[in-house]
């Protein structure tokens, strides 16, 4: 992992392993880590991910996925070019973002993103309490370059 991925780790000792599954994609195998954090001062938990790549028995390389929806299913090809995707729809964000697993590499696709707004109650919430731990989840398919089906 990089190392601001590992001093996000040393500073949040807070980290629990939920879920580890294993599957294979390409020619790869990957495994992915599911984590949450419960610290005591937040107000609901942060989900996180682990994601290593395999060729074999060799690690090609690994991924934090700090902070992101709690759904294993935010890994796919999404945008069907044969490639592992990762779609960063975190807390309080407008856009949900696109990401591919390259060989060794995570490369955001900068031209596919979904612009999300927050509900009516979302934005109660935030004017009263001044933050909340949501994910926007209205799609606003006019601000958004790229669009795909995500069952829930």
């Amino acid at each position: 992992m990089n190392k601001e991925h590992n001093t996000i780790i040393e500073r949040d000792p807070y980290l629990y392993f939920r879920t580890v599954s294993y599957s294979h994609f390409g020619e790869n195998d990957f495994i992915l880590i599911g984590l949450e954090n419960r610290n005591f001062n937040m107000d609901g938990g942060i989900f996180s991910y682990i994601l290593i790549k395999m060729d074999e028995d060799k690690v090609i390389g690994s991924w934090l996925f700090y902070n992101g929806f709690d759904d294993q299913r935010v890994f796919a090809d999404f945008d069907n070019d044969g490639e592992l995707d990762y779609l960063d729809w975190g807390v309080r964000k407008n856009r949900i973002s696109l990401y591919t697993i390259k060989k060794d590499s995570l490369v955001n696709n900068r031209d596919k993103f979904i612009f999300v707004l927050p509900t009516k109650g979302q934005t109660e919430y935030e004017d009263t309490h001044g933050i909340s731990n949501e994910w926007y989840s209205i799609v606003d398919k006019s601000k958004s370059s790229w669009f795909f089906k995500f069952c829930l």
